[in-house]
């Protein structure tokens, strides 16, 4: 067939057929353009909290809004976004957003989350396309697309730290020409290997749009290493050094193929001699699209674009037990509420980070792998939820601040902090009985017990409060109510718990739990005896009331005040000083403290009553005792009349 009739019918495959060969994306797209979301400003300068729901417009759940750039602001009016990945300068501890456009790539930085500056483009090598996609290595940032002969481009990222007045427009630094389109690319930084997956045009090494292997141990030489298609296209992959459970294989280099119709997993340890490990399908495959590993490597996440769509599923994601890599088993299957199609997705800790397009980012707690839940989301698509290729392209969930970036293909970059309680062991949760020991007379009486929670994260935390009460016969729960925690702050309530005179005699347990319900990230508990069965008569107390169903949700200890305002450091990251800016509406009590990441306290830098006003504050990165403190996080802490509020800061040497 000749070159011209093979492309030909390339496009009227992925024009008519929903489910073409190695154009997932195209089919919908081409037949249903994205509709952008309506008048849409940046949203930049301070945090917007998710308060009820909402914030700046978007919907959310634990999920606060840092800032949003419009694709005016990325300098791409008229350009859609697509892939995104993060860099982190190991020299500067500066944080940036990679973000990919029908033209070319954005570069943003956001050390400072709340204020980000675009710097400026790499403008594509050959045409413009609807998809691009980048990866990090070695302070190199590496791009593929699907524009004919763009092969892969090389930028030395370190160019960032010196633009002086942004925007610029950048120039690759190198260029890979081993293939001409390709769909995605990977890259497995512990061995300095890329892998190009989806390439159909280009030079005859095309490995039948499997894997493309190339060194990029040079980042500005790559070489092709080998090949291997044995199992067809691979839409897209991950590939680790193997350390799971599986001992036959660890120490191995092995790929997590995602191949349009089966999860394939290959070892690829000799790039000239790639062996298939197992290739396994399932039911409703639509298209098997992307997926990520557990941390442990027990567990692949895997993404379906097209079931939502060809089977009427909610947003569904596979998870597999991948312990026999030889032998994969289908573990769980996790269905979201929201009925989008899914499309990335990312796991760091027990969390993973979903992309599903309408209904934007969506956090998937797998601390349970069999019980996952979702643990809150921030919508970036605001016209609907409906099942269309709209919204969020992809985001990246893996810089150590805790930020997390999103693309929307027709909004922009977003900027974003979860704010989640479960899963994260930040927690501590304290129960105390009031007058021990508890007895329970056989009508049924009642007891106080203090409820003592307080948050050790360097963030807000939202979470549930929970009670479980266990005995013979007898469980029941309390609850959950919602409450907001400042980083560093706890809170301090006394509860009464009534003991109808119907509950059985015995011994019993009263469990204390916050986290996401019904999953505890901390729990405390303490026993208690019901001393008889109720007798004849009528009895002292009839029902299991607690005044934890009464507890409101007004401001605790933590919680942002009214009344002041603490503002992010600056410079951030500093060295050797910094500016701390804060402002009261009234004369108060005002303590502001730094602490490190173990919550010791390192400087008290005011204590004392001071008038309304603005003021700043400088650290010269010392401790109370005048020595020098390290390189790292630290956290600072405002208090004003006991009510408190707090940000992080790094110092970099």
């Amino acid at each position: 067939m000749s070159r011209l009739i093979r492309l030909a019918a390339a496009f009227l495959i992925c024009f008519f057929v929903i489910d073409a060969h190695a154009q997932d994306d195209l089919k919908g797209r081409l037949r249903q353009r994205p509709e952008p979301a309506k008048n849409l400003s940046s949203v930049t300068g301070a945090r917007t909290a998710c308060v009820g729901g909402n914030a700046a417009g978007f919907a959310c759940d634990n999920v606060d809004l840092l800032a949003f750039m419009t694709l005016a602001d990325l300098g791409g009016a008229g350009q859609d976004t697509n892939d995104i990945w993060g860099w982190t300068d190991a020299q500067t501890g500066k944080e940036y957003a990679l973000v990919g456009m029908e033209n070319g790539t954005a570069f943003v930085d956001i050390s400072d989350p709340e204020n980000p500056v675009y710097l400026g483009r790499l403008p594509t090598h050959s045409s413009s396309s609807l998809w691009r996609d980048i990866k990090v290595y070695a302070d190199h940032a590496f791009i593929v697309s699907e524009a004919g002969n763009h092969g892969m481009q090389v930028f030395d990222l370190t160019q960032l730290r010196t633009v002086v007045n942004p925007p610029v427009t950048f120039t690759e630094t190198a260029h890979y020409a081993g293939v001409g389109n390709a769909h995605n690319v990977f890259i497995d930084e512990d061995t300095g290997f890329a892998y190009i997956v989806g390439a159909t045009s280009g030079t005859p090494n095309l490995c039948g749009g499997g894997l493309h292997m190339v060194n990029i141990q040079n980042p500005t030489s790559p070489t092709m290493a080998g090949c291997y298609g044995g199992d067809g296209y691979t839409h897209d992959v991950q590939c680790v050094v193997y350390n799971g459970p599986d001992v036959q294989h660890q120490g191995a280099e092995i790929c997590f193929a995602s191949n349009e119709d089966t999860l394939t997993i290959v070892d690829v340890t000799d790039k000239a001699n790639p062996v298939m490990l197992s290739r396994t399908g399932y039911t409703q495959r639509g298209y098997t699209h992307q997926g990520w590993l557990t941390e442990d490597q027990q567990y692949f996440l895997l993404d379906d674009e097209l079931d939502e769509l060809s089977f009427g599923l909610n947003t569904t994601t596979r998870i597999w037990d991948v312990a026999d890599l030889e032998d994969p088993q289908l573990a769980t299957i996790f269905s979201n509420p929201v009925g989008s199609i899914d499309h990335n997705q990312y796991v760091k800790g027990t969390l993973s980070f979903q992309s599903n397009y309408t209904s934007g980012l969506r956090i998937l707690d797998i601390s349970d792998i069999n019980n996952p839940f979702e643990a809150g989301f921030f919508d970036t698509y605001t016209p609907s939820n409906s099942k269309s290729f709209s919204g969020t392209w992809s985001n990246y969930p893996f810089f150590d601040s805790g930020v997390v970036i999103v693309s929307s293909i027709t909004e922009g970059l977003f900027i974003l902090e979860p704010t989640l309680g479960g899963g994260n062991g930040q927690l501590t949760v304290t129960v105390t009985p009031l007058n021990p020991p508890i007895v329970i007379p056989a009508g049924g009486g009642s007891f106080q017990y203090d409820l003592d929670i307080t948050n050790n994260d360097v963030v807000s935390v939202t979470f549930d409060i929970w009670i479980d009460i266990d005995g013979p016969g007898v469980a029941r729960t309390l609850g959950p109510v919602q409450r907001t925690l400042g980083a560093g702050a706890s809170l301090h309530k006394t509860f009464t718990q009534n003991i109808p005179g119907n509950a059985p005699a015995g011994s019993y347990t009263l469990t204390g739990n916050a986290g996401n319900f019904a999953l505890a990230d901390a729990s405390d508990s303490f026993g208690f005896e019901k001393a008889a069965a109720k007798q004849a008569g009528a009895a002292t107390v009839t029902d299991w009331a607690s005044t934890l169903a009464a507890f409101d949700n007004g401001a605790d200890a933590g919680e942002t005040p009214r009344d002041f305002s603490l503002e992010q450091n600056y410079p951030n990251p500093f060295n050797p000083t910094t500016t701390i800016r804060y402002s009261l509406d009234k004369s108060a009590a005002v303590s502001l403290t730094v602490y490190n990441q173990l919550g010791q306290r390192v400087r008290t830098l005011v204590q004392g009553t001071q008038a309304a006003g603005a003021y700043n504050v400088e650290w010269n990165a010392t401790s109370d005792a005048g020595r020098r403190v390290p390189s790292g996080l630290y956290l600072y802490r405002l208090e004003v009349d006991g009510v408190a509020h707090a940000r992080t800061m790094t110092l970099l040497k």
